[in-house]
């Protein structure tokens, strides 16, 4: 083919490519149309889902704190989370006395810590109350009795 007939064909091409993008975007725009009231339902039931679960994190945590009861409904768990805090230049120092690393290992060391904090004065260790709510939901309230 010589070069006018690739320029030819090129923007015969383009032309049929540019209907095709102007075709797809009409579809697009009616589907939507069409699903947008299920898109702003969907957006309505997301953000109640995430109020109720965070009532139900807050309203736990409350009772956690007053009873100390860990499962206090179906469903419905309260863990400890441990979580660490130190100097970074500390823990490095330490290792390096230990002749353990050149450089921190956070992982490991912080499993150290968590395993025996007497050993890292400089650690603060906390625990955390976090609620998790059970994702099957009616399983589990149907095992507790609940329906």
């Amino acid at each position: 083919m010589t070069i006018p007939e690739l320029l030819a064909d090129l923007m015969a091409a383009r032309a049929f490519r540019a209907a095709l993008r102007e075709k797809k975007a009409e579809k697009y725009r009616v589907f939507e149309y069409t699903i947008s009231n299920l898109l702003f339902s969907l957006d309505e039931a997301e953000q109640k889902v995430g109020s109720l679960e965070a009532n139900i994190r807050d309203d736990t945590l409350v009772e956690y704190a007053q009873m100390g009861n860990k499962s206090p409904y179906p469903g419905v768990v309260v863990k400890e989370m441990t979580y660490l805090t130190y100097n970074y230049e500390m823990a490095l120092q330490w290792a390096k006395e230990r002749q353990v690393v050149l450089s921190l290992h956070v992982k490991a060391f912080e499993a150290l810590a968590k395993a025996d904090p007497r050993e890292f004065p400089f650690v603060r260790v906390s625990k955390v109350p976090q609620v998790q709510i059970a994702q099957d939901l009616e399983k589990a309230l149907k095992e507790g009795g609940i329906k």
